[in-house]
């Protein structure tokens, strides 16, 4: 069951924090609650004035209280105003044991809100005050394991079991640093061997085989639950997460690691802030991944403004040198097509995106994602629809989540559709129905999911084209009747025939030749003709169920 503080009696306490100074709002007299009495409820200004002062021993359990219900930040304020509020009584009048057990306390708030260095100050502070205290040496332990300082965990519990050998679960303790440790040099050793596959691109970045990433990965994850802010560990994991293409978690990744222990300042320079017992850096390697993660997300700009950066710290670095080369060819070609596809020149900007995906490694799945879909939008614009199909694909392929690419595919299908045998035709406009549904799934824009329902409207009227009545006959209809029909419509219909007429005329008249011709190749067919009506007659059951 929760408490309230005025269950403790306490009314809450407000604080102003500047940094390191705490400035202490102090208590209106008549908020305090009259519950300190068992007679009657209300008191005079004089009898409350007589009251004795709020001690440590209540802010301590307004803190308990807080810390029970999950307020950490309340807390911590609470724990302060006890450890302050002890600190200035003479000390034969609080013990230093008391004292201690707040420092522990507020660093077990700490540490609930993932602020170790605060918990690890504070597990020292009451150290300072009884030396061998088990609960500040066990917390202060469990804190180093979670920032990864696995030696020092280990002393702190061996400490703790020398003075408290009654202490439960140390040995369980000591024996998980001790397999975290195993685990991590595990994940180094796999995490060493350079794949194959990219010492053909070493201007890209060193990197595992993708059965070794795997490998780390999974070690990887049995020890992080326990070393949360582990620098080196967390590392290693974005090294096996490039390793396997997933980017965006190791991109995510590397951002959490820069806000954990630095600050990366306008972009061209790194400061380390760390705690002084902390020895790891970020060196040029940790934003070469940063990088690549950039690019693999298909950001070249940020990669090649991140190239920059180290570059200008580190002008030797010839990793960093020749990613930036090689960033800057891709973006070259990749800007040279996009001009010439804005000036109309297609074929020329198809390509430029070739020799860019020539040049982009084969792993960076998200610009090359890119480049596909540019060289399908060319080639659809050239009206080479199955090749804009093709480029598509393989963009899809490569990032499934690809909105543009979908549109595409699903429009140059629906034209393929029109042009192609009747049976073949069927299967793209499928394909592009197929395509619109996942395109609506993805789409959170009002009108475009209008413009979609209309697509896909269009192709449920595409698949279900009436031959019989494009011609104007029926089944029971002979093939001399159909060719008739079919004569009759192709000479009244034939483009030529509106050689003069306006755009929309001619477009008008070549859709419906088109038709009439594909309703006659399917009806004059015997074979044709009964595939045809036996379709037919599955949609118009389907349709019934």
């Amino acid at each position: 069951m929760k408490q309230t503080f005025e269950q403790l009696h306490l009314t809450p306490v407000q604080l102003i924090t500047n940094r390191a100074k705490l400035e202490i709002i102090p208590f209106d007299r008549k908020m305090i609650t009259s519950s300190f009495d068992s007679g009657t409820s209300e008191k005079t200004e004089e009898e409350l004035d007589e009251k004795e002062p709020v001690t440590h021993g209540m802010h301590k359990k307004a803190g308990n209280c807080a810390y029970k219900n999950g307020d950490y930040d309340l807390a911590i304020t609470n724990y302060t105003l006890a450890i302050n509020n002890a600190s200035d009584l003479d000390s034969s009048n609080v013990g230093s044991d008391i004292i201690a057990t707040y420092y522990t306390n507020r660093a077990a708030a700490y540490a609930m809100i993932l602020k170790f260095n605060e918990a690890l100050a504070d597990c020292n502070l009451s150290l300072n005050v009884i030396p061998n205290f088990s609960k500040a040496l066990i917390r202060k332990a469990n804190i180093q394991f979670k920032l990864g300082r696995l030696n020092e965990a280990k002393d702190s519990f061996s400490t703790a079991k020398n003075h408290h050998p009654q202490s439960a679960g140390i040995k369980e303790q000591i024996l998980a640093i001790e397999t975290a440790q195993l685990r991590f040099e595990r994940a180094e050793m796999m995490l060493s061997n350079q794949s194959e596959l990219l010492l053909d691109e070493p201007y890209i970045i060193k990197l595992p085989n993708e059965e070794d990433a795997k490998q780390a990965l999974s070690e990887i994850h049995e020890v992080e639950p326990f070393a949360i802010n582990w620098i080196e560990l967390l590392i290693f994991k974005v090294r096996a997460l490039l390793s396997l293409c997933r980017f965006g978690e190791a991109f995510t990744l590397t951002t959490r690691i820069i806000h954990l222990n630095y600050e990366f300042s306008d972009g061209s320079s790194t400061t380390l802030e760390k705690d002084q017992s902390d020895d790891v850096e970020l060196n040029s390697d940790f934003f070469l991944m940063r990088a690549y993660s950039f690019f693999g997300l298909g950001s070249i700009d940020y990669a090649l403004k991140l190239c920059r950066s180290i570059l200008r710290s580190d002008p030797d670095n010839d990793m960093a040198a020749k990613m930036y080369k090689i960033l800057r060819q891709i973006k070259k070609e990749k800007e040279k097509g996009d001009d010439e596809f804005n000036s109309k020149q297609f074929g020329s900007s198809i390509r430029c995106y070739t020799q860019a995906l020539n040049i982009c490694p084969k792993s960076v799945i998200g610009f090359r994602a890119i480049l596909y879909f540019n060289r399908g939008t060319a080639h659809n614009r050239l009206k080479d629809y199955e090749k804009a199909v093709e480029n598509c694909t393989s963009a899809l392929h490569l990032n499934n989540q690809y909105f543009k690419a979908y549109m595409l595919r699903a429009s140059s299908n629906i034209v393929l559709g029109g042009v192609i045998h009747l049976f073949e035709g069927q299967e793209y406009i499928k394909c592009a129905l197929n395509d619109y549904e996942k395109a609506l799934e993805l789409s959170k824009d009002e009108e475009k999911l209008k413009q979609i329902q209309q697509k896909i409207e269009k192709c449920n009227k595409l698949l279900n084209r009436d031959y019989y009545n494009i011609l104007g006959v029926n089944r029971e209809s002979s093939f001399s009747d159909i060719k008739k029909a079919y004569r009759k419509l192709a000479l009244r219909w034939h483009p030529d025939r509106v050689a003069n007429g306006t755009v929309l005329e001619k477009e008008n008249a070549e859709k419906i030749f088109r038709d009439i011709n594909f309703a006659y190749e399917c009806l004059s067919d015997q074979d044709n003709k009964q595939h045809y009506d036996l379709a037919q007659d599955r949609i118009a059951q389907s349709k019934v169920i």
